[in-house]
């Protein structure tokens, strides 16, 4: 069976290590039905987001570096050859060509400006709760 492909935005990775609760991001994780894939950018904008003095006081630096290098080495790198520029935020279309040329089943953020569009191809746009909910229902 295949894995479910997912892409997760930058803002859940800073928000998952910032947050003392950081239980729904570590279940993906752990979880053999997802495999997590990135882009270069996605990756660079990762890394550079936790540079953020405001982020390192909050980050510890081995804890920032620890969760860059499981990063790196759990998810999957897709190479994007797509330019898609549609997203009301231009800023956030390269998670769009990433979920096109990743065929990623979600896209999971808490951006507004992506959550608007919904779906783009196969790629369900979704908040970490309703991922959960849909996912992790009782």
């Amino acid at each position: 069976m295949s894995k479910i492909k997912l892409i997760i935005d930058t803002n859940l990775w800073v928000s998952y290590l910032i947050n003392k609760q950081r239980g729904n991001l570590s279940q993906l994780l752990v979880d053999e039905r997802f495999e997590i894939i990135t882009s270069t950018q996605l990756s660079s904008e990762i890394a550079e987001t936790l540079q953020y003095p405001h982020i390192k006081s909050w980050v510890p630096d081995n804890v920032r570096l620890s969760f860059l290098k499981a990063f790196s080495l759990a998810a999957i790198l897709i190479e994007v050859s797509t330019d898609i520029r549609f997203c009301r935020d231009p800023n956030y279309d390269f998670l769009i060509s990433l979920a096109v040329d990743g065929e990623a089943h979600y896209l999971i953020t808490g951006d507004k400006d992506l959550l608007t569009l919904k779906q783009i191809e196969n790629t369900r746009i979704v908040t970490i709760k309703e991922f959960i909910d849909v996912f992790y229902a009782e």
